[in-house]
């Protein structure tokens, strides 16, 4: 078993509960990849977490914007200020007349990247489009395409359309309140990579949000079934042209404070939009990674750890195996 700690910013995590995939990526290498195992698990583990990442804030900006305005916000279930949500301009002027909410990414995010495009958001009811997105199975309609750029300069562009439905009711500044806010997002996108790869990928997951103390607590799980199992989040085929699919296998769980859209300094963890515990097993014809998020730099797993060290790559690659320690 061949051990290599070394630096390795990715993104987990952005906006409003976010999560940030585009985070800085500078890399310190102690023992530099001497074989294909390790630079094939280090880029589908970082195509991963960018595209998990990415498309969870994206829905979590989404659950702001729709929770902040008074004409979809629904009657009584909390509203509050859009200026939590930077990097991005929002076209309200079409609400009133069809639920939707027009966006333009042209700026830096609260997480440190960049994006550059658009997305449309349609808050629908029961009865169709409607202004009730604190209700019960109300839905929110995200269509896209955007292009979101780390500090190193690689790229992610993703072209799609993603639904979130909410399961419990209420939004996400009635949850400040005090309740929990649960809601089901799904989506496909077609991916190209800084490479010019294209590929085509899809998500199924649950985000469950409470809120005490001043923190947010979000927890992610998969939804999606299939090859054995009931949990997987994403699936698809990656850049090397293999078909995959990831399943979180243990919930990704994330704490930051409410304010953490417009200002990540507010948090007790620099790093606040990195997983403080969760594990995440990736499969593919052949290979199969295992990412454990909130670890020491022993690779250990903490507990009760807001701002743990990093995470932990475990990987079987055509019958080689390794293990990688990265720090947030």
């Amino acid at each position: 078993m061949k051990i290599t700690v070394l630096k390795f910013h990715t993104l987990l995590l952005c906006g409003a509960l976010a999560f940030s995939a585009c985070k800085k990526s500078k890399e310190t290498v102690n023992n530099p990849p001497t074989d294909n195992s390790e630079t094939a698990e280090a880029t589908a583990s970082t195509d991963h977490n960018d595209y998990l990442m990415i498309s969870d804030q994206t829905s979590e900006e989404a659950n702001v914007i729709v929770s902040g305005n008074s004409n979809t916000s629904g009657s009584g279930s909390g509203s509050g200020s859009l200026s939590l949500v930077i990097g991005l301009s929002v076209d309200s002027s079409h609400v009133s007349a069809n639920s939707c909410f027009k966006l333009t990414y042209s700026g830096t995010s609260s997480a440190g990247y960049s994006r550059n495009g658009w997305d449309s958001i349609w808050v629908v009811g029961a009865g169709g489009l409607g202004h009730n997105w604190a209700n019960i199975n109300a839905y929110i309609i995200q269509k896209y395409d955007y292009t979101c750029t780390k500090p190193n300069g690689k790229t992610m562009r993703l072209v799609g359309r993603d639904t979130t439905w909410n399961i419990g009711g209420g939004n996400f500044f009635a949850m400040l309140t005090g309740s929990t806010q649960t809601t089901d997002h799904s989506g496909t996108a077609t991916i190209t990579f800084d490479d010019g790869t294209q590929r085509t990928w899809s998500h199924s997951r649950r985000k469950v949000r409470t809120y005490a103390s001043g923190m947010i607590t979000t927890t992610v799980s998969g939804k999606h079934s299939g090859s054995g199992s009931s949990t997987i989040d994403t699936w698809g085929t990656d850049r090397r042209g293999k078909t995959f699919y990831a399943e979180i296998t243990n919930s990704l769980v994330w704490k930051y404070s409410s304010n953490s859209h417009s200002n990540n300094g507010s948090n007790t963890c620099a790093h606040w939009y990195d997983a403080i515990s969760g594990v995440v097993t990736y499969k593919g014809t052949d290979d199969n990674t295992t990412i454990t998020y909130g670890v020491d730099a022993s690779g250990t797993a903490t507990t009760n750890n807001n701002c743990p060290y990093g995470y932990k790559v475990n990987w079987v690659f055509q019958g080689q195996t390794g293990t990688k320690i990265y720090s947030y």
